[in-house]
């Protein structure tokens, strides 16, 4: 169990100044911490540096601390959100209903429809002459957002009800939506990624931004789930540029690390 915080505001600014290595000592974790204490102090941590919560002027103490909680989260063995998007650190930080109610965001949500194959729960088809698999169960009536005391939160606006299979990769769920959505969630005039997919967008479920690399069935996606497309407005944040640089300086710094231990065997 964790003790009370001590004043981040306090402790932040030495510990920047000096480069400190340990995340331990800026996270202000015991040696014992678990993952799950690693995410909670982090996000203790974190709302109170948070630039669209307390202003601009804390961009270089919030990458610190996202720095800090990547190489917690590694050296624990935890998944780490793969250094991507701000909406993925966001996603670890606050829950869609208070990303809804901030500037920075614009947040939908859908019901997903698993289809007949994934329904079977396994990866083979069924054979031309075994009966036919049951149909999947009726879907849930549209979801209704709501927070973590389960009062209903502000309106959440709905896509409806999305088709997928669990073997689709969360690219090719972002493809659908992106097809059938992109004008309603204002994603037509964004650059485009190397996979053709608009950027600054991302799909949450279960708290966390769903890599693209991965397929539903690594999320245990279930039929009927309520997810969200939560979708940054405006361009390239003061936050994230700061991320970008204490992530450039991470690797700079083990690259050297690197480059010394070969030098030291020769």
């Amino acid at each position: 169990m964790l003790g009370p915080l001590r004043s981040p505001s306090r402790l932040l600014t030495p510990l920047l100044s000096r480069f400190l290595s340990s995340y331990s000592a800026l996270l202000q974790l015991p040696p014992s911490a678990t993952i799950s204490d690693v995410k909670s102090q982090f996000r203790a941590l974190a709302k109170e540096h948070h630039p669209d919560l307390v202003g601009p002027g804390h961009e270089a103490e919030m990458a610190a601390l996202l720095s800090a909680y990547h190489d917690a989260l590694e050296d624990l063995g935890g998944d780490t959100q793969g250094g991507g998007s701000k909406i993925c650190t966001d996603a670890e930080i606050f829950t869609v209903q208070e990303m809804h109610a901030m500037d920075g965001f614009d947040v939908r949500v859908f019901t997903i429809a698993l289809d007949e194959a994934a329904a079977l729960g396994a990866g083979e088809q069924p054979s031309p002459n075994s009966a036919s698999p049951p149909p999947p169960p009726p879907l849930p009536p549209p979801p209704l957002a709501s927070d973590e005391s389960g009062a209903l939160a502000s309106s959440i606006p709905s896509l409806g009800v999305v088709p997928a299979s669990l073997y689709d990769s969360v690219s090719d769920l972002k493809r659908d939506l992106q097809s059938l959505h992109s004008s309603s969630l204002d994603l037509e005039n964004r650059p485009l990624d190397r996979d053709g997919l608009f950027e600054g967008w991302e799909v949450v479920h279960g708290g966390r931004a769903l890599s693209y690399h991965l397929f539903l069935e690594d999320y245990e996606v279930g039929h009927g789930d309520e997810m969200h497309v939560v979708v940054e407005r405006g361009g390239r944040s003061r936050m994230k540029e700061a991320e970008e640089k204490e992530y450039r300086r991470r690797l700079r710094l083990k690259k050297e690390a690197a480059m010394g231990k070969a030098a030291s065997r020769r």
